[in-house]
């Protein structure tokens, strides 16, 4: 009897080995970035790291887009959503004369972030994060939840990464954000499209280096909203796996042969028909030892654009299979809803920065934006109402 393909392969004849490592078709891995010069970068993390280290990658143009995450769900956590979004507050900016307080006070030479000592400091021989032995004692970082500790709040910390514009007034405005903040990580590489790729490995090796206490990596675009809470509550779920690579996963799609495409993958450098599954690069998460096994592939890995190809290829080279949750949505826009954002979606795309803070001003307002029904038919409402909305999926 024939032997029917499972879903993870799909049949599309892409040998995988032991434990799913996989003799990648991959030429011209010498395109790898051994070293990648830092010019801006935020303080490192405290001993023990935050429990989601949320990793946004972003134009240097896209300084509104960055105030916007700061100002809404990268910067705190909000309570129940109240029932709709029509009459939602609009969150009030900070007034550029409003009296100093330490959360809008200019920083000072003593407060403020360091540069690295050295302009062309790199990360390629930082060490890496320590894996916790599987019989190690229980301790704070890696003990189960508990009634007391399953309802703190989770620690979170939120970095953007950017490489350099163009003009040196862009250059000047970058540097006052970054005092002003503390949380811009530069690389010395153009600010394009083309570099999203780069821009993902510098922050993957930022955090290996600087943050090793994190738990888990949250890789979001920055006109992607997400229910942080809602997350942090999954992936506290004790049957996750230890190295979780975790998102909207994208089956088997072919390689653009467009040239002409900035999704343009030349088949000197990935001549297969097919890419193994991979996450949607809008959210996904990544668990400390997936972050590593991704790192330790990488070298291996030609840079293949996009970039959540890129990495859904390192990943494949790990023996690391992308596990499926249709409520990091993708793609898909979901029009502005309080049960959809609140109770039912870890994450949403393609928000305008003004979209962001009307969503936060509901979600802080308090109530609850699900009835029973609504809760019930969960992804399936938000799909709906995103695919009459044109939102697609």
């Amino acid at each position: 009897m024939r032997r029917r393909c499972s879903r993870a392969r799909r049949c599309a004849g892409v040998p995988v080995g032991p434990n799913g490592a996989e003799p990648l078709p991959l030429r011209n891995v010498s395109t790898y970035p051994a070293s990648i010069p830092v010019l801006l970068s935020p303080e490192p993390c405290g001993p023990t790291g935050p429990f989601l280290l949320v990793l946004v990658p972003s134009a240097a143009e896209h300084a509104e887009q960055r105030q916007a995450v700061r100002d809404t769900w990268g910067g705190g956590t909000p309570p129940k959503p109240p029932e709709t979004l029509q009459n939602a507050p609009q969150m009030p900016e900070t007034p550029r004369n409003a009296p100093k307080t330490p959360r809008n006070a200019p920083e000072t030479p003593e407060n403020a972030p360091q540069t690295p000592r050295n302009a062309a400091e790199t990360f390629q021989n930082a060490p890496q994060m320590p894996e916790t032995p599987r019989n190690a004692p229980e301790t704070p970082e890696n003990a189960p939840e508990t009634p007391q500790n399953a309802a703190v709040a989770p620690s979170t910390r939120t970095i953007f990464v950017v490489g350099v514009p163009p003009s040196r007034a862009a250059s000047r405005a970058l540097r006052e954000e970054w005092w002003r903040h503390g949380d811009v990580l530069q690389g010395a590489f153009p600010d394009a499209y083309g570099t999203l790729t780069l821009k993902t490995l510098l922050l993957l090796r930022w955090a290996a280096s600087r943050c090793p206490g994190a738990r888990f990596l949250l890789k979001a675009d920055d006109d992607v909203f997400v229910n942080v809470p809602a997350l942090a509550r999954h992936l506290r779920a004790p049957a996750l796996p230890r190295r979780l690579y975790l998102g909207r996963v994208h089956w088997w799609v072919p390689p653009n042969r467009d040239p002409s495409s900035p999704h343009h993958v030349p088949a000197a450098l990935y001549p297969a028909s097919r890419f193994p599954p991979y996450c949607s690069g809008t959210a996904y998460v990544l668990s400390r030892a997936a972050a590593l096994a991704v790192l330790a592939a990488a070298p291996q890995v030609p840079f293949v654009g996009p970039e959540d190809v890129w990495v859904g290829l390192c990943a494949r080279r790990a023996g690391l299979a992308p596990r499926h949750t249709a409520r990091l949505a993708g793609a898909m826009r979901v029009p502005l809803d309080g049960c959809c954002y609140g109770e039912v979606l870890f994450s949403a795309h393609r928000l305008r920065p003004d979209d962001m803070r009307k969503v936060w001003g509901v979600l802080t307002g308090g109530g609850n934006g699900c009835g029973a029904l609504e809760r019930a038919l969960g992804v399936l409402r938000c799909r709906v109402m995103a695919a009459r909305a044109g939102g697609g999926w």
